[in-house]
Parts: C-alpha cells; sequence; structure tokens
C-alpha cells in the first residue's frame, strides 16, 4: 500500500525541477512515443497519479480504486473459457487470496475417443456431455459420423445422451462416463431390433355412444416422456386414421404421451396423457375430447389508445388460447402493416393476446371475444409507462454509454438494453411490473457493473443509480503447457456463489476483477 504523506513526494519535486529547467533552457525535441505492452490488455483507467483521483482513492495501474487494507480476501473463482480454448471450465473453491495477486493452477480438456456401437454406421447422431455439477449452459457435443465422435471434456462425470438424427429413433440414455484423463471408449447402444413399439389412435369424439364412430386426428405431433428421467421417445406425426407408432427402449419405463400440432395453424390442441404407456402397456386409444368442426372467421383490429401509433403492426402476434376437449388450442394470428388480422377458429370463447415488439411504446393486452358472439373485434393498446433517470459513479460525476439490461423479475419472455446519454440520463417505456436492471459501465471508467431493482409503472419516480466505489482483486492463470489468454473469470461469493465481479484474462493470463466496496465486507 502506498502511504498518504502530507510531503511533496520525491517524484513530483524531481518533475517540478524537470519543468523549470525546461523553461528556462528553451524547447527540446519531442521524445520518442513509449511502445504499448502487447500482453496488458486491459486497461481500465484514466488517471497517471493520485492527484488526479478523488481523496478515498488511490491511481493504480491507471484506475482510481479505493485502497483495502486487509491482504488477503476469501472469494471463489469460476473459470469460462471460449470454445477454442484448450482449458476445462472449472470452479475453485473459496479461499483466502492476496488482493496484490496470485498464481492460479488450471486444468485442461480431456481428450476422448468414443466408438458408439449398436447405431448404424451409415446414421448420424450427436453425441451430449451433460455436466452433473453444471455451472454454466455449455454442454460439450459431438457430431457422431461412422459410428466415431471426439469430445474434449473437463474433469469429472457426465450424463451421456444419444440424440439420432431425425424422430424415428429415440433418444439414448448412455449412462454416466467418468472423464479423468485422456483415451478411447467404447459406448453401447440397443439395437433397433431390441426397441419397444409403443402404439395408440388419436381421436376426437363423435358425441354418440359408440366409440367405433369416434372421428380420427390426423397431422398430430406425438411424443413420448418419462415424467422422472424425461427421456424421449421417437416422434410421430398421425396418419389418417389418427394411428402413430412410436419406438422407445426397451427398459420397461413408463411414459406420458405429449400431443402437439404438426403445423402452428392446426386446430389440434396440446395436451398431454399421463402414464399413456405403462411397462405393460404398449398401446392404446386416446380422446382428445369433444369439439365442433365448424369454422367461424374472426377479423382483428389493433390500434392505439394513445397518440403513439405504430408505422408498421406486423411486428406485433397476436396468439389465439381456448381450451379444447383436455388440451388448450394456442393459435398464432399473423397481423399485417395496416393492424388488421384474420384467422379461421372453431366455434367458442378465445383469449387474444397481443404482444408488441420489445421496443414498443404499447403495452401488452389481452381481451376476451366469443365468436357466437361477434365475428370482429378491435383491440385497444395502452401507452407503457415512460421511466427515466441517470447513472453516476460514486463521486456523483456523471456516466455516460453505461449499457443498463433490464430483465423482469417474474417472466423471462421480454428484456431491454438501452444506454446512457452523456449526462448519464436515459429514458424507455416498458411493460407494466418489477424488473431487475444490470448496470454496465464503459470498461474504461474503472467502475464496476452493478444490479439494481426497480418497479415500473405510471407513478415511477425519476430513478437515480449511484455507483458504487471500485477495488481491484488480480491474479494469474497459469497451465505449463497452454494458453490462459481470452478466459473469463467470474469472483463469486464464499457462501452463495453469487458472481460479484468479472473479467477476462490478457494474452499472459493475467486478469483485474473491479469489485464494488460494499461488496469486500463480505469478503474479508
Amino acid at each position: 500500500m502506498r502511504s498518504q504523506a502530507s510531503t511533496l513526494p520525491t517524484w513530483m519535486f524531481v518533475s517540478l525541477l524537470t519543468g523549470l529547467c525546461a523553461a528556462a533552457c528553451g524547447p527540446r525535441e519531442p521524445a520518442e512515443p513509449q511502445v504499448p505492452d502487447d500482453e496488458q490488455t486491459v486497461l481500465y483507467g484514466e488517471c497517471r497519479s493520485d492527484a488526479e483521483c478523488p481523496p478515498e482513492r488511490r491511481c493504480e495501474l491507471e484506475l482510481c480504486v479505493v485502497p483495502v487494507a486487509e491482504a488477503t480476501l476469501r472469494y471463489g473463482l469460476t473459470i469460462l473459457p471460449s470454445s477454442a480454448s484448450n482449458i476445462a471450465p472449472q470452479k475453485i473453491s473459496a479461499q483466502a487470496w492476496p488482493v496484490s495477486g496470485t498464481s492460479v493452477a488450471v486444468e485442461e480438456l480431456v481428450t476422448l475417443e468414443l466408438h458408439v456401437e449398436g447405431i448404424s454406421p451409415e446414421r448420424s447422431a450427436t453425441l451430449v456431455a451433460i455436466p452433473e455439477e453444471s455451472f454454466s449452459e455449455a454442454q460439450p457435443q459431438g457430431s457422431v459420423i461412422g459410428g466415431r465422435t471426439t469430445l474434449r471434456l473437463g474433469r469429472g462425470d457426465y450424463a451421456i445422451i444419444l440424440v439420432p438424427d431425425g424422430g424415428d429413433l429415440p433418444r439414448y440414455d448412455l449412462g454416466t462416463l467418468s472423464v479423468e484423463e485422456d483415451g478411447a471408449r467404447t459406448l453401447d447402444v440397443p439395437p433397433t431390433s431390441q426397441l419397444r413399439e409403443l402404439r395408440g389412435r388419436l381421436v376426437r369424439r363423435s358425441g354418440l355412444p359408440l366409440d367405433l364412430l369416434d372421428l380420427p386426428v390426423q397431422g398430430a405431433r406425438v411424443i413420448g416422456i418419462d415424467p422422472e428421467s424425461r427421456q424421449t421417445t421417437s416422434t410421430a406425426i398421425t396418419n389418417g386414421l389418427g394411428d402413430f407408432t412410436l419406438l422407445a427402449p426397451d427398459d420397461a419405463r413408463s411414459y406420458d404421451l405429449r400431443v402437439s400440432p404438426a403445423q402452428p395453424d392446426a386446430l389440434i390442441p396440446q395436451a398431454t396423457f399421463e402414464d399413456a404407456f405403462g411397462p405393460e402397456s404398449d398401446s392404446g386409444r386416446f380422446h382428445l375430447g369433444n369439439w365442433l368442426i365448424e369454422l367461424l372467421q374472426l377479423e382483428v383490429r389493433l390500434q392505439s389508445a394513445t397518440h403513439f401509433e405504430p408505422e408498421d403492426w406486423s411486428t406485433y402476434a397476436i396468439e389465439a388460447r381456448a381450451p379444447l376437449g383436455i388440451g388448450e388450442l394456442l393459435l398464432p394470428i399473423p397481423v399485417d402493416s395496416g393492424g388488421r388480422a384474420r384467422a379461421r377458429l372453431l366455434a367458442g370463447t378465445y383469449a387474444l393476446r397481443v404482444r408488441p415488439p420489445a421496443e414498443s411504446a404499447l403495452e401488452a393486452t389481452t381481451i376476451e371475444t366469443n365468436l357466437l358472439e361477434g365475428l370482429s373485434t378491435t383491440v385497444e393498446l395502452d401507452a407503457r409507462p415512460e421511466l427515466s433517470g441517470r447513472v453516476v459513479d460514486s463521486s456523483g460525476a456523471p456516466v455516460a454509454s453505461a449499457r443498463l439490461r433490464m430483465e423482469p423479475l417474474q417472466r423471462s419472455d421480454f428484456s431491454r438494453s438501452i444506454a446512457t446519454l452523456d449526462d448519464g440520463s436515459w429514458s424507455a417505456r416498458l411493460p407494466a411490473g418489477d424488473y431487475r436492471v444490470t448496470i454496465v459501465p464503459p470498461a474504461n471508467l474503472g467502475q464496476p457493473r452493478q444490479v439494481e431493482t426497480f418497479s415500473a409503472n405510471a407513478q415511477s419516480p425519476t430513478l437515480l443509480w449511484r455507483l458504487a466505489a471500485p477495488t481491484i482483486v488480480r491474479g494469474q492463470l497459469e497451465h505449463p503447457q497452454y494458453s490462459t489468454g481470452a478466459i473469463t473469470v467470474q469472483l463469486t461469493h464464499p457462501e452463495t456463489g453469487e458472481i460479484l465481479a468479472e473479467g477476462r484474462t490478457d494474452t499472459s493470463g493475467r486478469y483485474q476483477l473491479i469489485v464494488p466496496a460494499p461488496a469486500l465486507e463480505e469478503l474479508r
């Protein structure tokens, strides 16, 4: 730690003498420019000395940071290499690390040459390795061609799934594969002759007492799903008689039957038959319930209830929902540029949900309409709540070009990203609700990312978000053989595992993680 001396530092005294000499001696030839260090690619700072920083900070690696009195902090690390890296993704358990820098040894990927026996060499498939202790969304995959594939995995245990191309064969659960070192393995797949056939007929009731008069449901996509393991059968589409045949591993599992329309505009409900096929029952007749086949033409007109009027309504989506038999009918209805939509529907009551695009100023709306009471309806869309705010740093200075990623707390089908203006301000119209916003300042400001929550409604005040003062945690990833550059490093809370800081290594494997000051109290 640099002491905060009250006397004039030696370097400043030398600089003063140099300046006086330059004034007395006249101009000199300009110095040659310094060649930048190509390996130091992680640059955050905008300071050259402590004098350019606020009183509570010091200048370190061109960044004004808050000094940390403790020599160590306790935290965990998550290492997330790119897909092209030879380094394995891994979690390093929480421990006490020196703040000034430490070397972290990382592991390389293991290469497995896999021979898949039991599937025809002429068939192609995809082999998926699902880590049993997954800390990222990545699931390594390999294309099986000629019965062979290569996977590069981190050390650990994986659930191996074989997904044949096309829907005529089931997905195979090949069990657990323990990976510790390079080598060759053989995986056995049950041959087609050992597969179990699940046969059925999908019908809707005619309303007459005899099942013989039931009406077949053609063009439905069916698939069997094990409710416990989620293992699936092959996929089939019902024929003109409503018949289908599925292939499943002969392992005495029970399967639910899931039904959906093969074409999105087909008048077939989405439905699930629980325990449709048991360990000893390989066939069945499945009724989707009663419904009239009479079709009625519905016309929908979209319009704005405010002065916001879209130039092109075709980016808006309408979905019609209605109970149908034992399932639910979900039907998308396209909208033209003028805001008109038409669809041929079965008689009944529908919920029409209108979903605007993310950048729209209009709110999503749902209305009910009964086709027996009218074949045309108008949907008015209200304006979304208008929100505004500012982002400032810990000293109160505006933060320009900060990226704000806004996501609802209750649902995941909407997200919005905007940037702050030169004065740190921003404005947006968002669907009403509660939100989480991740504030990502420009890297050269030396400010940490920060997460806030807020509510979007008509009475929302102007929001002021002040970024916490940061400090820097340093380290270096090391491996004796492979490069550790361009690897994402996450600093995690020692108890909860929450990500507190994130950065990428430079070409030498060095990283600098900007940690908000409030988080330091939990790491000490």
